[in-house]
C-alpha cells in the first residue's frame, strides 16, 4: 500500500497525472502560430492540438500533415486534415498518443511566395548592376 501511494505521488507531482487523467505530452512544429511542446488530455485529436498552438498559419499546408510516433519503433504517418474539415470525415480525423510529434509543412502558396520575391532580388541586382556600368 505505501508503494502504491509513493507512485501515485511521483505521477502527480511529475504531472503524469491531474485528477485521474493521463495527459499526453506531443510536439507540434511548422506552421502553427505557437509551435512547442504541449501536455494535453489523452484523446485529444489533432484538431484540438493545433487549436492549442494558436490555429494553422496562412502557409499551412494541412493536406500533408505528417506525424511521428516514438513507440517501440519510429513510425511515420501522413494524414489530410483537409478531408475531415470539408467533409467532416470522422476517419481521418486522428487523436494523439503521449510522445507524437507533428509537423505542419507549407503550403505550395508560400514556396512560390519565395520563389518570386528571390526572382524580384535578382532582377533588382541585375538592374542596378546594368544601371551601374551604363552610367560609367
Amino acid at each position: 500500500m505505501k508503494n502504491i501511494f509513493f507512485i501515485l505521488i511521483t505521477l502527480f507531482l511529475s504531472g503524469q497525472v491531474l485528477y485521474g487523467q493521463l495527459n499526453n505530452r506531443v510536439h507540434i512544429w511548422g506552421e502553427v502560430k505557437n509551435p512547442g511542446v504541449y501536455e494535453l488530455p489523452a484523446g485529444t485529436s489533432i484538431v484540438d492540438l493545433i487549436s492549442v498552438a494558436g490555429g494553422p498559419t496562412g502557409y499551412a499546408d494541412l493536406c500533408k500533415i505528417q506525424i511521428t510516433h516514438r513507440n517501440e519503433k519510429i513510425n511515420i504517418e501522413k494524414i489530410n486534415l483537409s478531408k475531415y474539415l470539408g467533409k467532416g470525415n470522422i476517419k481521418s480525423l486522428y487523436i494523439i498518443e503521449d510522445g507524437d510529434v507533428i509537423r505542419i509543412p507549407q503550403n505550395w502558396w508560400y514556396k512560390w511566395r519565395t520563389m518570386i520575391t528571390v526572382a524580384a532580388d535578382i532582377a533588382i541586382i541585375a538592374n542596378v548592376y546594368y544601371w551601374y556600368k551604363n552610367s560609367r
